[in-house]
């Protein structure tokens, strides 16, 4: 068994909620910054638009 930064001895269920959670966070931060990219381009967009016409 792993033993956790406080001692204590951590289940292999344990360990694999913390590393999904981690998984599941990066996931989201990832997934954040691909939407914000979008919507930059989509105003990139709009605005090249608004000075060709």
């Amino acid at each position: 068994m792993a033993i956790g930064l406080d001692g204590n001895r951590m289940s292999g269920g344990m360990k694999k909620s913390k590393l999904i959670f981690a998984l599941v966070a990066l996931a989201g931060l990832t997934a954040c910054a691909t939407v914000e990219g979008i919507g930059r381009d989509i105003s990139r967009g709009a605005q090249a638009v608004d000075r060709a016409l």
